[in-house]
């Protein structure tokens, strides 16, 4: 089907398979959790949460059949943070306060017949405030994992754990003086960095200076050592030429197990486990493709890739180890990226169950009535007008539990619908004109729904950006 669309953004847009929701979901509570931290010297004055959610962190895995349920933090994901935060650092008379940014609190879970894992990704900047003004001491991102055969009940000690390193890496940054504290303005202080990597250090270097970036931090911050010695092997692969590995061999004639990343001075790797695979940089992305045979190797022994060397993500895994992985990975290549978050690698395509959204597609029918148009608005916003053959695509925040909808054209009766929305979960509608006027909404199933959702480009979509806001479409 070819399916052709009028709004239009630059996010991501994956397969989607339904699934069953409790809108009531699971509470995350850190009552009963500490950050136990090496960091002395400061205490938490205040939070802000820069995230996309107010209160949706993601979600668990309940009951016997492993019910999909979205995971919250009530009243809201900043005041939770906060008080954990608060009663983990005393408030000394000589400890110096600092403002904690929420960027990314998620969990998910991923389940397997004999066994699960529970994941937390957190991301957090921390700030100081002086009569000069605010500044970014460092921003650190943590992603651990739990598992067990039930992992639900994990979430609060995984979110800890996150947390703790976070700080530990504030710490070792101080021990260096912060050498990438930087002056904002008050106006800057819920900017996420992680909606715009290309702003990280990495992407503003001309060139890559053959040398090794030691940690996930040094690579995105663009802190390159070109002083250690190195000889560097480039090992091709008789299948694609354009996607070597490479080998980093120390003086002392031992590979290296600990750096990052390398360049050789013309390309930059980063390492996937006992090698470097190359990295095809745009503005924003990091991008690396792994070979299928590669992940499969690792998912198949049972361990996360993520455990080795911190480097690849336990999505990686989830997608070869699920029945669709050759499928997910797209012939024998998994497209990569590296996460700003920790450093993980994720897929390219960020899979739907980290996506704490609804999705609701408006497909106009090609047997509508001739000469008919059907304009969608929201309020008093016009979000498009549909010819037939065209669609719009709704991501709505958690926070969005109905949507309505108003309809009208020039040969269609004004019509308002009303739509349930559930986060993680994708709905699609057939909507026709009939020669009267009447507009007809019906749930697309099966092959339809299949075709409209195959036909879609990765780059049409509507986004209300949070409950009670105007849509905005870039």
């Amino acid at each position: 089907m070819n399916v052709r669309a009028l709004v239009t953004a630059v996010l991501f847009l994956v397969s989607f398979q339904l699934t069953a929701i409790d809108r009531k979901g699971y509470v995350l509570s850190l009552e009963d959790v500490t950050v136990k931290s090496s960091l002395t010297g400061y205490y938490v004055a205040s939070v802000i949460n820069a995230s996309r959610e107010n209160s949706c962190v993601g979600f668990v895995q309940k009951g016997m059949f492993n019910r999909r349920e979205p995971a919250w933090m009530k009243p809201s994901i900043q005041e939770e943070v906060e008080k954990c935060l608060k009663r983990s650092f005393a408030t000394e008379q000589n400890n110096k306060p600092l403002i904690v940014r929420i960027n990314l609190l998620r969990v998910y879970e991923i389940t397997w017949s004999n066994r699960e894992l529970a994941f937390a990704d957190v991301s957090l900047s921390f700030l100081t405030k002086d009569s000069a003004g605010y500044t970014v001491l460092f921003t650190a991102g943590r992603s651990v994992e739990a598992g067990g055969l039930d992992v639900t009940g994990a979430h609060d000690q995984t979110v800890a754990r996150a947390m703790t390193g976070c700080f530990n890496d504030l710490m070792a940054m101080a021990g260096k003086g912060f050498p990438g504290s930087r002056k904002i303005a008050a106006s800057s202080l819920t900017e996420n960095p992680l909606d715009h990597p290309g702003d990280f250090g990495i992407f503003k270097l001309k060139r890559f200076s053959k040398g090794l970036f030691h940690s996930f931090y040094d690579l995105r911050d663009g802190n390159c050592d070109s002083i250690t010695p190195f000889d560097i092997r480039v090992i091709p692969d008789k299948k694609d030429p354009s996607n070597p590995r490479a080998e980093v061999v120390l003086p002392d004639g031992t590979t290296d197990k600990a750096s990052f990343a390398v360049s050789d001075g013309n390309n930059l790797f980063v390492r996937t486990g006992n090698r470097f695979a190359i990295v095809f940089p745009d503005t924003s992305n990091l991008v690396l493709r792994l070979n299928h045979h590669e992940i499969q190797k690792d998912a198949g022994s049972g361990a996360m890739m993520g455990v080795m060397f911190g480097a690849v993500g336990g999505l990686i895994s989830a997608l070869a180890a699920s029945a669709q992985a050759k499928d997910a990975v797209g012939r024998d290549e998994g497209n990569c990226i590296v996460d700003f978050t920790s450093g993980k690698l994720v897929p390219r395509n960020t899979p739907e169950y980290l996506r704490t959204e609804s999705n609701t597609i408006l497909f106009l029918s090609r047997s509508s009535a001739v000469g008919s148009d059907l304009s969608v608005m929201f309020r008093q916003d016009t979000l498009c007008n549909l010819q037939p053959g065209e669609y719009i695509h709704l991501r709505l925040p958690s926070g969005f539990e109905q949507i309505t909808l108003h309809f009208c054209g020039k040969q269609a009766l004004v019509t308002d619908q009303t739509f349930d929305l559930e986060p993680f979960l994708t709905t699609v509608y057939l909507a026709r004109i009939r020669r009267n006027g009447e507009v007809i909404l019906n749930m697309a199933v099966d092959q339809v729904r299949k075709d409209i959702l195959d036909g879609m480009d990765s780059q049409n979509t509507c986004v209300i950006r949070s409950p009670g806001t105007e849509p905005t479409v870039n």
